[in-house]
């Protein structure tokens, strides 16, 4: 798989972040130490975000009707 990110250099700090995956971002001391932490980093981003989506499916949801209703009509 491909993933394209946005590095740069700022005050001798190597930074990058990865558009495509909200949140993703880091930063090294050189550029091979920063390839080796957006490794981590997206690897850390898929697992957690891959967990919460698989949980989304054991969740309880809110019926706000549990029980079917059948109004009474109003006596006149």
């Amino acid at each position: 798989m491909k993933i394209k990110a946005v590095i740069w250099q700022e005050d001798g700090v190597w930074c990058g972040f990865v558009p495509a995956l909200l949140g993703c971002h880091t930063w090294g001391d050189n550029y091979e130490h920063l390839l080796e932490m957006l490794q981590d980093a997206i690897q850390g981003w898929l697992e957690v975000n891959t967990s919460r989506l698989r949980g989304k499916g054991k969740e309880k949801t809110f019926n706000p009707n549990p029980v079917p209703f059948t109004p009474n009509p109003i006596p006149s």
